[in-house]
């Protein structure tokens, strides 16, 4: 089976490197990347990988899917370049807010996946949300989830949910991020070094998340667990309260749901 991938960003590296894990896997790759160097980067990187220059091409390859891995921004236009060679491939979307009425719009022979995966694919963590159209047959569904199995998990949500999945697990990952740049920064404050208190801020973060899935207990059980009555922690999430950090969180992701929506046309 060949298995097209336009774009060769970080995600597409993320998908590609997923793809590669499996070493039982003969799946053939080929992937369109107009940027010179980052052709030459990921030929070096993947030896096994075809990579070209023109998008079109990746179709005289005859691939059971192709992965649309570019920005929002240029989607329209790529959909444009490749529709009078999209037959009856798979095309799979990971671009936020175009939603697959677009895509169907543009190249109406295509079947089309809505994929919303996260930055964390690349450390083969991610997870994210996937959407199908109606004629998927179970066969071909798990074509498409094999094809992300080894770099996250992915929810299979109607595509209505698409916006909310790219408000937490699309942008969530740099919610965390920010947190703990300024975790960072507040450590330094208190006294540690900037290598300490990068150290104890992403440790922290990383065994807080491993215990949150590993653990049968909800978020609020096991904060309430750290949480002694007039203790330290108490005391910071006393301030979390104050100054109504629950309510800034809800208002970042509305204002990313939103944005989502704008970017499909529907606010």
């Amino acid at each position: 089976m060949t298995i097209g991938i336009i774009g060769g960003g970080n995600m597409a590296e993320a998908i590609i490197a997923g793809l590669l894990q499996d070493k039982s896997n003969s799946t053939k790759i080929i992937v369109s990347e107009p940027n010179a160097n980052r052709r030459d980067y990921l030929k070096q990187k993947f030896e096994s990988v075809h990579v070209i220059s023109e998008n079109v091409e990746i179709f005289n390859a005859l691939p059971k899917a192709v992965i649309l891995a570019v920005k929002p921004q240029v989607f329209n236009e790529l959909l444009s370049e490749i529709s009078g060679y999209t037959t009856n491939q798979i095309l799979i979307s990971i671009a936020a807010g175009i939603n697959s009425k677009t895509i169907k719009k543009i190249c109406p022979n295509a079947k089309v996946v809505r994929v919303m995966p996260n930055t964390p694919f690349l450390a083969l963590a991610g997870c994210g949300g996937i959407s199908f159209e109606p004629n998927f047959s179970p066969v071909e569904k798990k074509m498409v989830f094999d094809i992300f199995n080894n770099s996250g998990e992915l929810i299979e949500l109607p595509e209505e949910k698409m916006h909310a999945v790219t408000a937490i697990s699309g942008s969530g990952p740099a919610y965390f991020f920010y947190f703990t740049e300024e975790l960072i920064k507040a450590g330094i404050l208190g006294g540690l070094s900037p290598e300490e208190s990068k150290t104890l801020a992403i440790k922290t973060l990383f065994g807080a998340g491993k215990l949150l899935l590993e653990s049968d207990e909800s978020a609020e059980s096991l904060r309430k667990k750290v949480t002694s009555p007039k203790g330290t922690t108490e005391a910071a999430i006393n301030s979390f309260i104050t100054n109504n950090t629950g309510k800034i969180i809800e208002q970042a992701v509305n204002a990313a749901i939103k944005r989502s929506k704008e970017l499909a046309g529907e606010a």
